[in-house]
């Protein structure tokens, strides 16, 4: 007896191969979709300038470091944000607002991914001492001679 050829051995082995290469393709993108990605690197502070200041006034805080996201935000130990605005990925700039107590200051810088950096006692605030002033006339002195 004779045997005949069939077709279905070459498509076996061509569908075999072709599936496991889709298998291993989907594979390698679910590995991708499952491998998480990098965070990016915590904000770091390694200044700020100025570090004592009245607060009779408002001023602005440069804060230098690297690390920094644009919508960064920079906040004071027991008071809060501060108008932030964003130089680079090493220099935020904030206003200090005037009226804000005496006292030294914890900076932080949250970044919108929520990665912090804190630099402990970094800021000074003062109130200036109060100045004497004269207002008016100023007085003139009175001599009455008498004679005996």
């Amino acid at each position: 007896m004779k045997q005949r050829k069939t077709h279905f051995g070459n498509l076996y082995k061509k569908f075999t191969w072709q599936t496991l290469g889709a298998l291993a393709l989907l594979a390698a993108c679910l590995a991708s979709l499952l491998t998480p990605v990098p965070a990016l690197a915590a904000p770091v502070i390694n200044s700020v300038s100025p570090s004592v200041m009245p607060n009779s006034t408002s001023a602005l805080l440069t804060v230098s470091g690297s690390g920094f996201e644009d919508g960064a935000v920079v906040s004071l130990s027991n008071y809060g944000n501060l108008g932030t605005t964003f130089v680079s990925a090493e220099q935020l700039q904030a206003i200090v607002p005037a009226g804000l107590p005496a006292g030294v200051y914890s900076v932080m810088v949250s970044n919108p991914d929520s990665s912090a950096s804190t630099l402990p006692n970094a800021l000074t605030i003062y109130a200036p001492s109060p100045t004497a002033t004269l207002e008016g006339p100023s007085p003139t002195p009175t001599i009455t001679l008498t004679h005996e």
